[in-house]
């Protein structure tokens, strides 16, 4: 049995599922968190939960030190960019294990000063990873450009939601109006512009205009603007039976993030049956999911979903394939070799 410390400054969305995730599906171990955010419902299988009480990067530092000679764990995993600089600024007497659950400098609309600071600050900091997680070939290569001696252990993602009981339902396009979904932090990297203009296309189609557009989650008033200036509607945050709910609620679901690690949203997509249309990038490469690079494909993908039989039959079938690989089975067996420390690295 092992002592985990978890850190993350970024516990809504993805990440918050992804973590929920990994705890359960290594129960036999013990699990503490130091976390940022609102989110006061996370007990299930965490010993101890407990928030930053400073807000300054050398603040949280210290107290990432305070929670290593407190609880003593024998792994410190850190989530996201700024997890990983608050551990990996300081020595700490624990195991690192960083999961960046995407990088920063991978978003191509970066000023170029501001993607080589990410890159440089992440090179700097990789040498103080005792293993990388990454979920994704494209990962795995960054995180050997920053440090071509990093150990890699790819870890599959995984749905955070139950497998529809009857997918078979899905694999029909029905008639009249659709709700098209998209879930994620409303912020640059999900890319909100593309989901409104999407919604905005689609109000000029015959086949489409109808139809309902939702985004599941929140985040940055000026972006959630350029939602409901396009009529999408915006749904907040939801709680696993709630997203579940909102997911088989909906008839298409429409990934438009610019750059990711993998998504789970996506894998819960799939787990419910729903016919998948995402922006062609990096981290699906490979992976079976219908891809595309523009919102007037993504239109056009749903217009020809409506009507070929066939094309939608495809979409679902795409989507729920996407679970072959990506599943708690899987995943939980990368989690126990990582943790018991017989991992394989990936080269």
């Amino acid at each position: 049995m092992a002592k985990i410390l978890h850190v993350t400054e970024c516990h809504y969305g993805g990440v918050s599922r992804a973590i929920r995730k990994l705890v359960d599906l290594t129960s036999q171990h013990q699990h503490y968190l130091l976390v940022d955010g609102q989110d006061d419902d996370f007990s299930d299988g965490v010993l101890e939960a407990r928030r930053f009480q400073s807000s300054g990067t050398l603040g949280r530092t210290l107290e990432v030190r305070k929670a290593v000679a407190e609880f003593r764990p024998d792994y410190v995993h850190l989530h996201s960019s700024w997890a990983g600089a608050y551990g990996r600024l300081t020595r700490l007497r624990a195991k690192i294990i960083y999961q960046p659950h995407c990088y920063k400098f991978d978003d191509a609309t970066l000023e170029p000063a501001k993607k080589w600071l990410f890159r440089f600050a992440e090179k700097l900091l990789s040498f103080r990873s005792h293993a990388t997680v990454v979920l994704s070939p494209h990962e795995r290569a960054l995180t050997l450009q920053l440090n071509s001696n990093a150990e890699c252990f790819y870890v599959p993602n995984a749905p955070s939601c139950d497998l529809l009981d009857d997918l078979g339902r899905r694999l029909e396009p029905d008639s009249g109006g659709k709700r098209v979904l998209m879930v994620g932090r409303i912020c640059k990297q999900k890319d909100p512009t593309f989901f409104a203009e999407i919604a905005r296309l689609a109000a000029s189609s015959s086949l489409l205009r109808d139809w309902e557009f939702r985004w599941i989650g929140d985040g940055e008033p000026e972006l959630r603007d350029s939602l409901s200036a396009e009529g999408v509607h915006i749904a907040g945050w939801k709680e696993s039976d709630e997203l579940i709910a909102e997911l088989d609620a909906g008839d298409y679901y429409v990934h438009t993030a610019a750059y990711e690690g993998f998504p789970i949203s996506i894998l819960d997509a799939a787990a419910r049956g729903l016919p998948i249309v995402a922006r062609e990038i990096d981290a699906l490469t490979g992976s079976g999911a219908y891809q595309v690079t523009t919102p007037q494909e993504v239109v056009e993908a749903l217009e020809r979903s409506q009507q070929d039989s066939e094309f939608h039959s495809m979409l679902v079938e795409r989507s729920t394939h996407l679970l072959d690989a990506m599943n708690e089975t899987s995943q939980e067996k990368a989690w126990y070799s990582l943790y018991s420390g017989h991992a394989e690295v990936v080269a």
